[in-house]
């Protein structure tokens, strides 16, 4: 079964959380046997920042407004501390369930080099989460 717009926007954020949590009681250092060689610290430094900017910033961008250097810039700056990145995860993965509730899911939008609906990137952004759980 196939989840709804609504109810995907709401499994993104519980993920994040889920995601979240795992990480605040892992600690920093913990392996991530389903990502070979990377610890909590580099999975965190993965995924917050692409919430925050990447999926974000291609929520809203139309066709030919794409650029791939703005949207990887567009994530805030990731924090040092390994609980301020926890909370950076689940201010992200807020922040983006607020975005993709505000825009027009079926909007064109810039998709790497094409045009597609702004669905793209909710189901983009699930996707990263389920890949790294």
């Amino acid at each position: 079964m196939l989840l709804g717009d609504d109810e995907l926007i709401a499994w993104v954020a519980e993920a994040g959380e889920v995601m979240a949590g795992a990480a605040s009681v892992a600690g920093p250092d913990a392996s991530i046997p389903t990502c070979d060689g990377w610890t909590m610290e580099d999975l965190l430094g993965h995924v917050a920042p692409m919430m925050t900017g990447w999926y974000r910033y291609n929520l809203s961008h139309v066709p030919g407004d794409g650029d791939m250097a703005a949207a990887r810039m567009s994530a805030l700056e990731m924090p040092a501390d390994h609980a301020a990145r926890v909370d950076y995860l689940r201010d992200a993965c807020s922040g983006f369930q607020a975005e993709a509730t505000s825009v027009d899911l079926d909007a064109p939008v810039w998709a790497f080099w094409m045009t597609r609906p702004a669905r793209y990137w909710l189901l983009r952004a699930a996707t990263e989460l389920a890949v790294h759980a």
